[in-house]
């Protein structure tokens, strides 16, 4: 039988610790790659949830690797990128049938400038480029609204960037000390994932009245609230919008009333009173405001302070999870029949992704 949405959540925290105990046969080849590229600069092309996972890696990349870091759609990697011979580009698709991937594939090789790809599928049509491709040790996910698997692509690319630091003598902690932080967010998760359905099921009619959404966070959380926007999206078929906490205070909040749903993510300890008072000037409007990751509740599970840069590992299993009951329980996931229509235009997968899935 094909496993549900939640058992790959379930099984997130193990296969991050597998993966970092065999982090060494996971990294070293693409390692050795850039190593020996000589660029200085990492661009991760990638859209939808491998997107949010590179954003989720981001902060942790940059303090780990000591390079420049930075991520872009495949529209723009196609449009507008002017590539260069001291940027390596790591393209980016965690089923290795996406359309806008495959095609910037074929325009990187063109363009014969310093590429690799990444994904969790090496016999999918990214496999066309084998000796480029690299698997981030995703192992099984079949359902299509991924959550292991974004969480599985921040580590690897944390993973990546510890290597690249330790070649270049600059890490802020040491590697060792790193692993273990990475480990504490497999425990954490677990702890999350109980903690999440706790609040469900006290909240439940809440989460399943949820009709338009905003998320805040800044940091190594907006990739969480790119993420979790994302997932309760797809899943629920609501409005979600993503905002930085203070931009949320120049012109979204002028629209919330009481039935909107507001989400806040902390994840550097000196921001928190900020997003408290934001979370305060919310709760006078509407009562349907959740935080995550700042309120002493939550910090019951989280006895053991971890880097704020990797945080996204184990507060991402809160919207995976939320998204997961609301939809279940509501039967969501079916299209709108006019929007089957799109298909006859554009395609976000090749048609070798049901076969090769």
């Amino acid at each position: 039988m094909n496993k549900t949405m939640e058992e790959y959540i379930r099984e997130a925290p193990d296969s991050i610790r597998n993966n970092i105990e065999r982090r060494s046969f996971l990294t070293s080849g693409l390692f050795e790659k850039i190593a020996e590229s000589g660029c200085h600069e990492i661009c991760m092309v990638a859209s939808g949830s491998s997107y949010n996972a590179a954003l989720c890696a981001l902060e942790g990349m940059k303090v780990m690797s000591g390079m420049k870091i930075r991520i872009i759609t495949p529209f723009y990697f196609l449009e507008y990128e002017e590539s260069n011979t001291e940027t390596c580009y790591l393209l980016i698709s965690q089923s290795g049938y996406s359309t806008n991937i495959l095609k910037a594939l074929d325009d990187a090789e063109r363009r014969q400038i310093c590429w690799y790809g990444i994904t969790g599928h090496t016999e999918s049509d990214m496999g066309l480029y084998r000796e480029k491709i690299y698997d981030y040790g995703l192992g099984e996910e079949t359902v299509g609204y991924v959550t292991k698997g974004v969480v599985l692509l921040s580590l690897f690319l944390f993973l990546l960037a510890i290597q690249l630091g330790e070649r270049k003598k600059n890490l802020s902690k040491t590697a060792e000390e790193w692993y273990r932080h990475l480990s504490l967010c497999a425990r954490y998760s677990e702890k999350m994932f109980f903690y999440t359905k706790d609040l469900y099921e006290k909240h439940r009619k809440e989460f399943l009245s949820m009709q338009t959404v905003i998320l805040c966070g800044g940091g190594a959380a907006w990739g969480t609230v790119c993420e979790g926007a994302l997932k309760l999206s797809e899943t629920l078929r609501i409005p979600c919008i993503c905002c930085d906490p203070e931009e949320f205070l120049h012109g979204p909040y002028y629209q919330i009333t009481p039935n909107y749903t507001i989400f806040l993510v902390g994840d550097k300890k000196s921001g928190f009173e900020r997003i408290r008072a934001i979370t305060n000037g919310c709760r006078e409007v509407t009562e349907h405001v959740f935080t995550v990751g700042f309120e002493e509740k939550e910090a019951e599970f989280c006895k053991e302070e971890i880097a704020w840069q990797i945080k996204p590992l184990y507060q991402l299993v809160f919207f995976q999870e939320i998204a997961y009951l609301a939809s279940e329980e509501l039967d969501s996931k079916r299209l709108h029949p006019l929007a089957k229509g799109m298909k006859k235009w554009v395609q976000a997968k090749s048609e070798n992704y049901k076969r090769g899935r």
